[in-house]
């Protein structure tokens, strides 16, 4: 878990965990949530808690990130291709 802040107030945060897929030896990481103000998006926060997230991967020994977005959040692919990320496949779900 990580989060931004301006020295008031929280603006952002960021969390995952490792895992550790059934295709590949190396271990993964999964960036679950990624939370910035509304009225803060654009400054750089979620830009810093993604690096921030990464860099924790790397040292737990990941080789790769993964992040799930909603198909309607068109912003968030953005901003998420602009560090470089890729789509890379569907996901499916079913409500039990």
């Amino acid at each position: 878990m990580f989060e931004a802040d301006d020295r008031s107030s929280i603006i952002g945060f960021a969390g995952g965990h490792i895992l550790h897929p059934y295709e590949d030896d190396a271990p993964a990481a999964q960036l679950m949530i990624l939370i910035v103000d509304e009225q803060r998006r654009g400054s750089g926060a979620g830009a810093a808690l993604v690096a921030v997230f990464e860099q924790w991967a790397q040292q737990q020994g990941a080789t790769r990130v993964g992040i799930s977005s909603g198909a309607e959040r068109t912003k968030a692919h953005r901003f998420y291709e602009g560090r470089g990320y890729k789509a890379t496949g569907l996901r499916f779900g079913k409500r039990l």
